[in-house]
């Protein structure tokens, strides 16, 4: 027998608040040998009545024997979650900005939400409540459940949980891509209608940024962290080597790009008038405020317009944020709909593979890592491209 069962000896006052029938148990389980060679025990408390009792202990006991018994303990989610964002997503375990995001994640909404439960008492019911009380996009409440995931199947692995809740919630955050792009895409003649109306405000760099941001389908890290090294005028073609991660008194901080690798792309010749403009005015606004001017060499640099805080440094990094401001500015005078900074990406990609550009050259050009991501985002341009693929087979075969 791998357990047996005591019951409590407890002061009248305390017998007087339980139900009739009720008892405090102790249920003490026999764990083996432990590593000194003694025998090891656990003492858990229960109460209820003798007959439900016995049914938690041979419940224990069958854990016990089976091996998947889990030593009780206090440790809360949120206790957990700061645990293991430190020694899981911490780097160089992974990139600076995930690690900052997962952090973000779980001191702004999970452990105000979920961190006062106790581990071992954390059901899919509560999770479950928190995905249905959200007001945030399903996109992101995608990236909460990956991390809760991610952090409750390291607690099962360290023998903290049995089972991990996050996998049997019933209203996991669910993302159609293919939807989610055509909510966030441009037709190619809103694209022209938002440049034009961007080269009509007078700044270069804003005009370069935008035309760039389409022409290439970058990420908003990659546009902030490219520098004028990073383009050869000649060519007309441009080097993304680095994302732009943060910026503070050391200096840049900037990773790989996010497929790991680098990669080289052809502008247009448009976009790169617009890349020589808005250097010649850069360079007049350098050599005008020489003393004040901290150059990193960027090609996208705060001017005065964007020294809004004590903090603001002229020629420092761009924050993320101003893609999407000056974005949300643009889009009623340009006469289109609102799309997110990363729009322009998606924008990028589903106007050149409806031009028939081949996916794998959209691949690399976008930095995916294969071609299978590519084509699960963009998959709702497949259609059309198959009917014209059939239309051009069918003119070579029957004339």
């Amino acid at each position: 027998m791998r357990g047996c069962l005591q019951k409590a000896k407890l002061s009248a006052k305390t017998m007087a608040s339980f139900k009739k029938g009720d008892a405090r148990w102790r249920i003490i389980l026999s764990l083996g040998r432990g590593v000194n060679g003694k025998y090891k025990q656990r003492w858990i408390s229960f109460t209820g009545t003798r007959k439900q009792a016995e049914v938690k202990l041979r419940e224990l006991t069958g854990e016990v024997d089976r091996g998947e018994f889990i030593e009780p303990s206090k440790t809360t989610v949120g206790a957990w979650l700061d645990q293991w964002v430190e020694s899981a997503a911490k780097p160089p375990r992974l990139a600076e900005n995930t690690y900052t995001t997962y952090k973000n994640i779980i001191v702004a909404h999970l452990n105000p939400a979920l961190g006062a439960h106790t581990l071992q008492r954390l059901a899919p019911m509560h999770i479950e409540r928190y995905y249905a009380e959200s007001k945030l996009a399903p996109r992101t409440m995608a990236v909460h459940h990956a991390v809760l995931t991610s952090a409750l199947k390291a607690a099962v692995k360290n023998e903290l949980l049995r089972r991990n809740p996050a996998e049997r919630v019933t209203n996991k955050p669910r993302i159609r891509t293919s939807e989610d792009v055509l909510d966030n895409v441009w037709t190619a003649e809103d694209a022209r209608k938002f440049l034009t109306a961007v080269k009509q405000t007078q700044s270069a760099q804003q005009a370069a940024l935008f035309a760039l941001a389409l022409d290439g389908g970058l990420r908003n890290g990659e546009l902030l962290g490219l520098q004028w090294q990073d383009i050869d005028f000649t060519s007309r073609s441009l080097r993304v080597e680095r994302q732009l991660l943060k910026w503070s008194e050391e200096g840049l901080i900037t990773s790989l790009p996010k497929g790991k690798r680098a990669r080289s792309l052809d502008l247009s010749e448009e976009t790169v008038v617009l890349l020589r403009e808005h250097k010649r005015q850069q360079a007049e606004l350098k050599m005008a405020n020489r003393p004040q001017y901290v150059d990193h060499g960027l090609i996208f640099a705060q001017a005065w317009e964007h020294q809004s805080s004590r903090h603001s440094v002229l020629g420092g990094p761009l924050h993320k944020v101003f893609i999407t401001r000056q974005l949300e500015k643009l889009c009623d005078p340009a006469g289109v709909k609102r799309i997110s900074a990363h729009g322009l990406r998606h924008t990028c990609a589903t106007l050149l593979l409806s031009a028939s550009v081949p996916a794998h050259v959209v691949q690399r050009r976008l930095g995916h890592k294969n071609i299978a991501v590519t084509l699960d985002i963009y998959g709702h341009v497949l259609p059309s491209m198959q009917q014209d693929a059939a239309s051009r087979l069918a003119t070579l075969l029957h004339g």
